[in-house]
C-alpha cells in the first residue's frame, strides 16, 4: 500500500471529471470513499517482484 492522502482532492476531482461514468465510489460514505482513495494498491509487473520486503514507494529505486 502507498499513502496517496495527499492527494485525495485531486484524486476525488479527476474522477469527477468523468461525467458519462459512474464511480464506483458514488453513494459510499465520506469516511470510506476517503479511505479507499487515500491509499494506492500497486502491483509490480516488469520486472516482476523476486521476492524480498515488499516496496513501499514507487519512486525509490529498490535495486533488482
Amino acid at each position: 500500500m502507498i499513502d496517496s492522502s495527499a492527494h485525495f482532492s485531486v484524486r476525488e476531482a479527476a474522477i469527477a471529471l468523468h461525467h458519462s461514468q459512474a464511480s464506483p465510489f458514488d453513494g459510499l460514505p465520506a469516511e470510506l470513499k476517503r479511505a479507499f482513495l487515500a491509499a494506492g494498491h500497486l502491483t509490480r509487473v516488469n520486472p516482476p517482484w523476486a521476492g524480498g520486503p515488499l516496496e513501499r514507494d514507487i519512486f525509490v529505486d529498490n535495486g533488482p
